[in-house]
């Protein structure tokens, strides 16, 4: 929301949407499209019209009155914005692959300096902000950067690429997301946790409910899932530098020549960022074609193999 009101200020609605394009992700966001075997991605969106007319006091944690969310957009006159977004009116906001948007900038940014996967300050992340602009391509508006802020462009594909590609699309990240959606679709199976939760629910009330000390025995394949996960948290939190050196993903899965033998087939999905950077004659070219830094970025995006080697999992005792 932030970033659409400092490139188009007076674009209130498109700013509002800002802040309700995610606001029906469920608990541990789209993890759940992994319990619901959604290859769309996309439950969220579908319940986005239950969100935004539910009570308030539907939610886990509410505010304390039975307002629903379209009861204030009603009141402001801005309950058209629902109906925007189902139709990808926003295209300062949300735009496909291999574009820019105020969405796929904010999570880029946001989650490199947070994870600090980068050697880079916030005044470095300040400066590429600084330099985003919105212009007018094929009757839409879109986000990129000019020629003269060819450097900032530059860094902005090296940070997606490290956070995106290479730590998101990695194998270590695709391994515990998965791992994380069975424990949650077991749990749901022994009716330990419910999709309902997870919809008005956050991340800590459904562990909550998993890990509760009035928790029966859970089934053996929950407890092997909780195990390595317990694992891997006690490594990550020590303070013994060369013992998380060692934690490397063969320590949960291993390779296997015989698919039949195998129990984990990891795939990824393309996500490659090619943007316009406009020229000093005010023409548009993709980032590619202006940097040969950025060429290298593109390909090495563009070859990420998309299906990985069969893998069985290994246990964690």
């Amino acid at each position: 929301m932030l970033l659409i009101r400092k490139l188009s200020p007076t674009d209130h609605k498109q700013q509002l949407a800002g802040l309700l394009h995610d606001i029906s992700h469920t608990a541990f966001s789209h993890l759940v499209d992994i319990i619901l075997e959604n290859r769309k991605d996309d439950f969220h969106e579908t319940i986005l019209d239950n969100i935004i007319q539910a009570p308030n006091d539907k939610f886990i944690n509410y505010i304390g009155n039975s307002l629903s969310l379209m009861d204030i957009l009603k009141e402001f006159n801005m309950q058209d914005v629902v109906e925007n977004l189902k139709l990808d009116t926003y295209t300062l906001l949300e735009k496909d692959f291999p574009m820019l948007c105020a969405d796929r900038i904010d999570y880029t940014l946001r989650d490199s300096y947070c994870y600090k996967l980068l050697n880079f300050t916030q005044e470095d992340f300040s400066k590429m902000v600084s330099s985003l602009k919105r212009i007018e391509f094929e009757e839409q508006e879109i986000i990129s950067f000019s020629i003269e802020d060819l450097l900032s462009a530059e860094l902005f594909m090296k940070v997606y690429k490290v956070l995106v590609v290479d730590f998101f699309l990695g194998l270590p990240n695709l391994f515990f997301n998965d791992l994380v959606g069975d424990l949650l679709r077991e749990c749901m199976k022994i009716n330990i946790i419910t999709i309902e939760d997870m919809i008005w629910g956050d991340d800590l009330y459904c562990l909550g409910k998993i890990f509760s000390p009035t928790q029966p025995i859970l089934n053996q394949k929950v407890t092997e899932i909780i195990n390595t996960l317990k694992f891997r948290a006690n490594i990550i939190s020590t303070q013994n530098e060369s013992l998380i050196e060692q934690d490397i993903i063969q320590n949960y899965v291993e390779i296997v020549s015989d698919p039949s033998e195998s129990d984990y087939f990891p795939k990824r999905k393309k996500r490659v960022v090619d943007f316009k950077v406009q020229q000093t004659d005010g023409k548009l070219e993709y980032i590619s074609e202006c940097s040969n830094f950025a060429k290298i970025m593109f390909n090495e995006m563009n070859n990420q193999e998309q299906t990985l080697l069969p893998m069985k999992r290994r246990t964690t005792k």
